[in-house]
């Protein structure tokens, strides 16, 4: 398993970060995949440590507790490697704390076994990593030379209004994989 550094020997949601690259070869990254959707995943979100690991407490900051980083970490990297159930299954644990504390808001880290928040109740980066992984892992928007494309996740059914691609907005519908533009931005657009 992949380590933190040379001295400690305990298993972090960390790997994740490599899987959401695209860095690990298949083989490779379904071991880790398993382990994450297995030993990493909580009811709330996605652990910083493993359940089994023997420094686990789950309200604490970087032993257990699940933030909205890692738990996007884990999305992206099970969408990455085509995991769409899990990755889903990630993003949706997430939606159960979306205007707890505040409209739009996700919370930074909670405990992983009551989902009590234990930091801030407003993270910008929980926040803007949900979007960043619906946008880029779900519906595979991107920017190629000027053109946007869109490539969803097969089986995908969402809505995506106000997306900014440089001084454009598109508002997008995703219906079981099939695109639609809903308005009319001056941008180049491929569907694939």
């Amino acid at each position: 398993f992949m380590k933190d550094n040379l001295e400690d020997n305990f298993e972090s949601i960390n790997p994740a970060v490599s899987l959401m690259f695209g860095q690990l070869e298949e083989d490779e990254a379904e071991n880790y995949l398993e382990k994450i959707n297995g030993e990493f995943s909580s009811r709330y979100g996605a652990r910083t440590r493993s359940v089994t690991d023997h420094g686990y407490d789950s309200s604490g900051y970087h032993t257990g507790s699940v933030w909205g980083l890692t738990t996007c970490w884990a999305a992206a990297a099970n969408l990455e490697y085509g995991q769409r159930n899990h990755g889903v299954n990630f993003l949706e644990k997430l939606t159960q704390f979306v205007d707890r504390n505040q409209l739009g808001a996700l919370p930074e880290v909670v405990d992983a076994e009551d989902g009590h928040s234990l930091g801030c109740d407003e993270q910008a980066w929980s926040a803007g990593l949900f979007i960043h992984v619906i946008d880029s892992y779900l519906l595979g928007i991107d920017l190629e030379d000027g053109k946007l494309v869109i490539d969803p996740v097969a089986g995908v059914s969402l809505e995506r209004k106000g997306k900014r691609v440089g001084d454009e907005r598109v508002d997008i519908k995703v219906n079981n994989g099939e695109v639609e533009i809903l308005n009319e931005p001056d941008i180049e657009i491929e569907v694939r």
